[in-house]
């Protein structure tokens, strides 16, 4: 009898690594565009949905990129549960 489940913490680890790290790392991917962007002087434009957003903001750069991402991810969650289900 096994004190530590191995296999069960590898489970577990690999868990993490496809929720919380993943969605961090498209966060931090996030934050290094809108950085980079300003650090540039880079000024986007953008027209969502017909409403004009000027981007050379960085929370609204920051807050356009997010909302992007979150439908993204929602569209591959739904589009494909069997791949992306655990988003």
């Amino acid at each position: 009898m096994a004190i530590i489940n191995v296999e069960k913490i590898e489970n577990k680890v690999k868990e993490w690594i496809f929720t919380v790290a993943l969605k961090k790392a498209i966060i931090r991917l996030a934050q290094l565009i809108v950085s980079w962007a300003v650090a540039n002087k880079i000024v986007f434009k953008a027209v969502i949905f017909g409403i004009p957003i000027d981007l050379s903001n960085v929370e609204v750069m920051t807050g356009a990129l997010m909302m992007l991402s979150e439908i993204l991810r929602n569209w591959l969650k739904i589009k494909f549960p069997k791949y992306f289900g655990w988003l």
